[in-house]
Order: structure tokens, then sequence, then C-alpha cells
């Protein structure tokens, strides 16, 4: 998959195609949110930022 192809994508499917066919690769944790770090096919790296609502 292109990044072209990834933003092409209906609004909620980017985070299915991430939980369904991605390889997750690291987490990173700093002070007030995370960052995970996923590889989806095609070498296309995809990174999901946790942030918290307080």
């Amino acid at each position: 998959m292109t990044l072209y192809e990834f933003n092409a994508l209906p609004s909620e499917r980017p985070l299915v195609l991430a939980v369904d066919e991605e390889t997750f690769l690291a987490r990173r944790w700093e002070e007030e949110d995370g960052i995970n770090l996923y590889r989806l096919p095609g070498k296309l790296l995809l990174r999901v930022v946790l942030r918290y609502a307080c």
C-alpha cells in the first residue's frame, strides 16, 4: 500500500486496517502521550499517537 492509497481510504478504514493488517513495531511513552509504530503491507509505516484527555 502506498501513502496515496492510505490517504484515499474512507475516514474509518485506516484504523481498521491498522488493527487487522499491521505488524506492531514499537511503542514509546512520553510525558503526556504515547506513540505506537506499525508496518502495513507494502512497507508503509503508520504512527498512532495516543493522547490522554483529562
